[in-house]
């Protein structure tokens, strides 16, 4: 399941965010580097999902796709809630984006040159 982020922040300043991001970048890049070393005959289309550093509880683990985008496992009735929100609180939900299937691969990011 995806989901868009609003413009608004959780309480951070704009500078702990862009530091956040630039971290974020350089672990993709790294996480990128690796993919492409392990996995050089995969698709096209893979991309990279980051940990949500900033969470501060549930029981699965949620994930950045991008600086807007946050996914997490599919729940089938949460899922079935987003696909049929009421008009009259759309605008108090997180966009939904869709769903994907992904896989994992694990990494020791000091084993990267």
């Amino acid at each position: 399941m995806v989901y868009l982020l609003p413009n608004w922040g959780m309480g951070e300043s704009q500078l702990h965010n862009q530091i956040n991001f630039n971290q974020q970048l350089h672990t993709a890049d790294l996480l990128s580097q690796l993919s492409s070393d392990r996995c050089k005959d995969q698709d096209d289309d893979e991309v990279s999902l980051l940990p949500l550093n900033n969470q501060v509880g549930g029981h699965t683990r949620l994930m950045l796709l991008d600086q807007l985008t946050i996914c997490k496992p599919l729940n089938h009735k949460e899922l079935e809630f987003y696909e049929n929100i009421p008009h009259d609180i759309q605008m108090f939900v997180p966009k939904y984006k869709g769903t994907f299937k992904s896989s994992l691969l694990l990494a020791k990011l000091d084993q990267i040159h």
